[in-house]
């Protein structure tokens, strides 16, 4: 199901060379809840790409991740979970945007 979730927009060739790459994924991240403070991890500004067609993490768990953590910037990209190697030209020009959202 990878290929579907997290890298539906891939070309087979990237998704194939991602999916060989995945590997076991640690279960105490999930399990245990992370303790931050407002004076450290307040402190820092949040910055976010919503991905619109995500099934990894889907536009309604995104817009929840964005409520509770305050995230000074969000820009959206129109695609999978993986626009990082599904649209790089699009991914690379929203990072160097937050540069000017600074």
């Amino acid at each position: 199901a990878a290929r579907q979730v997290f890298y539906g927009e891939c070309t087979p060739e990237d998704a194939a060379w991602a999916i060989l790459r995945l590997g076991p994924q640690p279960v105490a991240p999930y399990q245990q809840p992370a303790r931050t403070t407002s004076a450290r991890w307040g402190a820092i500004p949040r910055y976010y790409i919503k991905t619109a067609r995500d099934r990894a993490v889907t536009p309604a768990m995104q817009a929840q991740f964005g409520e509770l953590h305050g995230f000074a910037v969000v820009r959206e990209l129109d695609s999978d979970h993986s626009p990082f190697l599904s649209q790089p030209d699009n991914f690379v020009e929203v990072l160097l945007g937050f540069e000017d959202a600074r």
